[in-house]
């Protein structure tokens, strides 16, 4: 370890950044049991999908517009 760094300083960062982690990624799921009615959400799963898709496929294609051979690559990829 460097100097000045000792195990207690790590497990200081460490522990917090764990449990902030863990709490953080459990949230959504306490939180379906509130907005397991809501229209909103109902909503947010039906076009999210689709939505997300497309924006993938659009940043693909266009992040390959300007690489060499691209051509051939994008026309499949429309297909």
């Amino acid at each position: 370890m460097p100097a000045g760094v000792t195990l207690a300083s790590i497990a200081a960062v460490l522990v917090p950044v764990g449990l902030i982690t863990v709490v953080l990624r459990q949230l959504p799921f306490s939180f379906v049991k509130w907005m397991k009615d809501s229209q909103f959400f109902s909503l947010l799963g039906m076009m999210m999908p689709v939505g997300v898709m497309t924006i993938l496929v659009v940043y693909t294609v266009h992040g390959q517009t300007g690489a060499p051979g691209a051509s051939g690559r994008l026309s499949s990829a429309w297909l």
